[in-house]
């Protein structure tokens, strides 16, 4: 296991309140990275040599654009590519998108992330989004529109078509909302997408070293994976190496990686615990988000990572045992 992006959540507050955010941003949140500790943490990278791509997400980055710089600014130098997430609401025109990203791709940016959907367009015109792509295109930056969706919301063909060609050369991405944050207080519960097709997965995302402005820190930036279970300290007060080496020394993470979250079920039902499942789940993310976030289920995941640690260092132990024996015999031939 190893991290391939430094992921850092900036901030939380938002220009926008949106009913699925999984984070509860929005303009009355306060909580923010200082940008000093963002540029050590930045300069760290260079001690897992691993990762490659520095992403700035929140909330909403573009509040902070000069501080945006500032961390774009550090990763060139360090010889890293860095991405943003946006939900575009500072591109009025396409002369500011045009201004504003070519200022970022001079230090670096080589990606942009635009969210899209029925509930980031209550806040964001349209006409904004498309500004980004047109500017975005003349650069020739690589894009990335955002789309979560439940039930209820317009899907993602028709939330492009509007945008015509300016999508062309556009990666498109649609996303189950999760019911977690703001979303499981202002999504009714039927209106959240059912997937059971890959619960029986392994975990393919736990690439990130994400950081949040309190500076915890998780080996996943997705919303699910921001339990109490998989944050592996504090930045604040360890160095990044330290902090992977907590993560590559997490059974719990080994496990997700190696099996995924469903492979934890059998024994969650075996300790008399199916009841607390739910019948359904969005997705991978969602399982795991629920299993690490229920004291009774956390319990007997930790047990179960406890004997698959012991059983680990046990077949070492024995074939540590089995060579010794090999070149024993081989001596005594």
């Amino acid at each position: 296991m190893r991290f391939k992006r430094l992921a850092l959540l900036y901030t939380q507050k938002c220009t926008a309140e949106c009913d699925i955010c999984c984070f509860s941003c929005g303009p009355k949140r306060a909580e923010k990275m200082s940008l000093s500790d963002a540029i050590s943490y930045v300069e760290q990278v260079t001690d897992i040599p691993s990762i490659s791509m520095v992403g700035v997400s929140g909330g909403e980055p573009f509040l902070y654009y000069p501080e945006i710089l500032e961390i774009a600014k550090t990763a060139n130098k360090q010889g890293l590519a860095s991405s943003c997430v946006t939900n575009g609401y500072w591109a009025t025109t396409k002369d500011i998108a045009l201004r504003k990203l070519e200022g970022l791709q001079n230090f670096g940016l080589s990606l942009i992330n635009v969210s899209l959907d029925t509930y980031h367009q209550q806040y964001v015109p349209l006409d904004n989004i498309s500004n980004i792509l047109l500017a975005a295109d003349e650069l020739g930056l690589e894009k990335t529109l955002a789309c979560t969706i439940t039930r209820a919301s317009s899907r993602l063909y028709e939330m492009i078509t509007p945008l015509g060609n300016d999508i062309c050369n556009t990666t498109l991405i649609e996303l189950p909302c999760l019911p977690i944050g703001r979303a499981i207080e202002k999504i009714p519960l039927p209106d959240f997408l059912v997937d059971t097709s890959m619960l029986s997965l392994p975990c393919f995302d736990l690439n990130d070293l994400a950081i949040d402005p309190q500076g915890n820190a998780y080996p996943c930036c997705s919303q699910g994976g921001m339990t109490s279970v998989l944050c592996i300290g504090s930045a604040k007060k360890e160095s990044l190496i330290d902090l992977e080496h907590h993560f590559r020394g997490n059974m719990i993470c080994r496990l997700l990686a190696s099996h995924g979250p469903g492979w934890f079920v059998k024994a969650i039902e075996n300790a008399g615990l199916g009841h607390k499942l739910n019948q359904s789940y969005t997705g991978i993310c969602h399982l795991c988000y629920h299993i690490l976030s229920i004291p009774e289920m956390i319990t007997v995941v930790q047990g179960v990572a406890d004997m698959e640690g012991k059983a680990i260092i046990q077949r070492a132990l024995d074939s540590i045992r089995q060579a010794q024996n090999v070149v024993s015999l081989g001596e005594q031939l």
